[in-house]
């Protein structure tokens, strides 16, 4: 069988490829309700004070007791180190082509791992 081109398979129109040269979104990740002191750090990181995971229900599941319930306080962790809230989660997706304009303010993991 012959190998399909990108276009065959996605059918004409826009380039079909997410532009990693731009931020774009990794995973999906929840404020911890007592961000992590772990020693010997000297610099304020966002990852210490989130955790991250494939899904935003995965991450509860691991950690129930220590991520907050509160949907604002639900996003998303980027290439570039950041925590973002959903609706600039979404407007990130966008902007590198990892998800298409849906009509939707705010970003859901589901989104991004169709």
């Amino acid at each position: 069988m012959e190998q399909q081109s990108l276009e065959e398979i996605l059918g004409p129109g826009e380039d079909h490829y997410m532009n990693i040269t731009k931020e774009y979104i990794i995973c999906a990740a929840i404020k911890r309700l007592v961000p992590r002191d772990l020693p010997g750090m000297y610099w304020t990181n966002d990852i210490c004070d989130i955790e991250i995971g494939f899904r935003h229900h995965d991450i509860m599941r691991r950690f129930p007791e220590e991520v907050s319930r509160k949907l604002e306080d639900q996003g998303f962790y980027t290439s570039k180190g950041r925590y973002v809230n959903r609706i600039e989660g979404m407007e990130v997706a966008i902007a590198c082509g990892q998800v298409c304009k849906t009509g939707f303010k705010e970003l859901y993991s589901e989104d991004i791992y169709q």
